[in-house]
């Protein structure tokens, strides 16, 4: 009986000898694949070109990468460990010039699981830097039930909306009717636009037509062929003896019809327009001027 335990255990010892190089080989070979996952996914996060921050499911930031670091001029030590459920302000709330009530609103996003929404805020330091906020759930992986935060410059696209902003205000601004005078009214002296009505409507398609060719002109670099310069509008301004109101009234709407109906940017509309409406205001001065010393002439 002796004997055959004996010879069951070198059986056993035997077959469990060859297996302990492999199992050790296979844990070394787990921790060296760790040791290289951990600087690979750092490579990852900060080849994206986006700021982003890793947080677990209480939302604690776990990881940064350095694209945030180098939008917020943050130390990733400052950041590592910040959870957004503290009631007071951490370095990732400070971030915001806004900085209560971004923290309430991306608080908002998580309450309400919201992950669609977009948020956008300026820094505290760089006012002129927007960035856009966004989240995404992790769903599998060690982190699961995370969350990837992204931050995302937008400047740029801002700059461009505040100046789109900017030139419609300018244009709703001009597009108003300017009102009627009432001493002028008194006298019994309309505008133009009141007192012939279809003429001054066929005055305004030239000078919208005058607007387009000078747009394109800026635009494209070519001189569009047209069949009728600023020269004839202002002549035709001048026999009808046209007053500096009736010229202005005459941009103004012709603004106002161009905002209706084209898609280009309204800054150049308006940019356009106002180099368009001094030339013509000039060339009227000089067709009056012209005109009056010829009448001098004439009675001499």
């Amino acid at each position: 009986m002796n004997f055959f335990l004996s010879q069951s255990e070198n059986i056993f010892s035997q077959h469990d000898q060859p297996n302990q190089p492999k199992l050790e080989h296979n844990r070394s070979s787990k921790l060296r694949a760790k040791n290289l996952e951990i600087p690979m996914i750092h490579g990852v996060l900060n080849a994206i070109p986006y700021g982003l921050l890793v947080l677990d499911a209480n939302l604690t930031v776990t990881a940064v990468n350095q694209p945030f670091l180098d939008l917020t001029q943050q130390q990733r030590q400052a950041i590592i460990g910040q959870s957004r459920k503290i009631p007071t302000t951490t370095y990732i709330d400070a971030l915001w010039h806004n900085t209560d009530q971004m923290k309430s609103r991306i608080l908002a996003v998580y309450d309400q699981q919201n992950v669609t929404e977009k948020l956008e805020g300026q820094l505290v330091n760089q006012l002129d830097c927007w960035l856009e906020w966004q989240t995404q759930p992790i769903l599998t992986g060690e982190y699961e039930g995370g969350w990837l935060e992204l931050f995302i410059d937008v400047s740029a696209r801002k700059q461009l909306q505040i100046e789109h902003e900017q030139a419609q205000q300018t244009l709703v601004r001009l597009s108003s009717p300017l009102p009627a005078s009432k001493t002028a009214e008194s006298f019994g002296l309309r505008s133009f636009r009141q007192s012939a009505p279809a003429i001054f409507a066929k005055l305004v398609t030239t000078y919208e037509r005058l607007l387009e060719k000078s747009i394109e002109k800026q635009v494209y670099k070519i001189t569009p062929p047209t069949d009728i310069s600023l020269s004839d509008l202002a002549e035709q301004l001048g026999r009808l003896q046209a007053k500096p109101r009736d010229v202005v009234e005459l941009h103004m709407i012709a603004l106002q019809n161009q905002q209706k109906v084209n898609t280009m940017p309204q800054q150049l509309y308006v940019d356009e327009g106002r180099l368009l409406l001094l030339e013509l205001m000039g060339l009227l001065a000089s067709y009056y001027q012209n005109h009056a010393m010829g009448l001098a002439n004439k009675n001499k």
